[in-house]
């Protein structure tokens, strides 16, 4: 949420639909980057849904130590 003050297409772009469709496709982009990192969690864990809720609360972990 932080970040999205810091972007420039926040400030550089005037009209709102622009700025949500550039949003949107930054956000389905980076979805699609990491869409084989799911696929692999899916492959190797027992309960996807477990895996995921793990693997956030170990990097939210590691970025608060951090």
């Amino acid at each position: 949420m932080g970040d999205e003050f810091l972007n420039p297409v926040n400030y550089g772009i005037d009209r709102l639909k622009y700025r949500a469709a550039i949003y949107g496709y930054d956000k389905t982009n980076r979805a699609s980057l990491t869409l084989g990192t799911y696929e692999a969690l899916k492959k190797a864990a027992f309960d996807p849904y477990v895996a995921l809720r793990e693997a956030y609360f170990e990097n939210r972990r590691y970025l608060i130590e951090r």
